[in-house]
């Protein structure tokens, strides 16, 4: 299948693509690298928002091959240094090492005094290249990944548990995850009943089992690499200091998607059971990347195309086709 037509032909993830397209990992890899590094970015600036609920574009995002096959390493630390560049302040707290949830609690809780009010957040991404390294074993996880499952939601207000420190409050969470894994480290950091309870099941999880690209050495010159570089991160810059608002879809858009999302929760039983977990959280894993794909055409939009609703729709399908092997593991 020619996946290539799944990808933007222009804006800054186009951009990013280009930017990493001498690079082995394969194509899959760098555009959910990219997709996770803007969704950082965006520190829960924008939203699509239906009243009863809220959506955010953050991501959980789950690279996963054999070692040394498909560089997963090496893609997420080419996103996450453009994002380190264009940080301008510490609102968002960057983890890449070993992280306990008091840690995590205590690094993204922040405040500030801005006249006579006291603005209050919590964002957090954390970008490590291999998930069972990050989680550590099993038997001492499960307090990491209700973390870690709690904080997805981006709730307004959330109180958290924590061992050392008890019930202890969140205000305005953005939390971003960036991770890689073989299949069988997958295996071994997960505890088999969080992929039907709802961790796994969070995770866009881009899947390779093969070499699909090899490139001994970049041909492009290192100064138009450098440039690149550099339109990536004043565009990501520009993101970070967006002001907050909401993002609607546009009439047609709603329309495909009224008819979409009926359709889907009619047939949802008849899910594979591989991906049956996944299938409640499809809708949503939509609407963050058709925020995602219209930002990175055009930071100001403010309504979503129909065709953006789509493409959305389409890579979040085709990206599930690919995690047999991961779930199988």
């Amino acid at each position: 299948e020619d996946e290539s037509r799944y990808y933007p032909t222009q804006g800054w993830l186009r951009d990013y693509l280009d930017y990493t397209s001498e690079h082995e990992a394969p194509e899959l890899f760098h555009f959910w690298v990219g997709a996770t590094i803007l969704s950082a970015a965006l520190c829960r600036n924008v939203a699509v928002d239906f009243d009863t609920f809220r959506v955010y574009p953050n991501l959980y995002t789950l690279l996963v091959a054999p070692t040394g096959v498909c560089r997963k390493s090496t893609a997420i630390n080419l996103g996450v240094a453009l994002l380190r560049e264009a940080l301008q302040d510490d609102r968002l707290v960057i983890f890449g090492g070993k992280a306990t949830p008091e840690s995590i609690v205590t690094a993204i809780r922040q405040e500030a005094v801005d006249g006579t009010f006291l603005r209050q957040w919590s964002y957090g991404f954390i970008a490590a290249d291999e998930l069972y390294h990050f989680l550590g074993r099993q038997h001492y996880n499960e307090g990491l990944i209700a973390l870690l499952t709690t904080l997805y939601d981006c709730r307004d207000q959330d109180s958290v548990n924590t061992v050392k420190r008890g019930r202890e409050v969140l205000w305005n969470i953005y939390f971003v995850t960036l991770f890689g894994s073989t299949q069988k480290w997958l295996r071994m950091a997960i505890p088999s009943d969080s992929v039907g309870a709802g961790f796994i099941p969070r995770f866009i999880m881009p899947t390779r089992t093969a070499i699909e690209r090899i490139v001994s050495r970049p041909i492009r010159p290192k100064q138009e690499f450098e440039r690149q570089a550099m339109r990536l991160v004043k565009f990501l810059t520009s993101v970070l200091a967006l002001k907050r608002r909401h993002i609607g879809l546009s009439d047609d858009a709603h329309q495909a998607r009224d008819e979409w999302y009926i359709a889907a929760r009619k047939t949802a039983i008849d899910e594979d059971e591989l991906v049956e977990g996944f299938a409640p959280r499809r809708d949503v894993n939509i609407l963050k990347v058709t925020m995602l794909l219209a930002i990175a055409e055009n930071q100001d939009t403010r309504t979503i195309s129909h065709a953006i609703w789509e493409q959305a729709k389409q890579l979040v399908l085709y990206t599930e086709s690919t995690m047999g092997p991961a779930l199988e593991a």
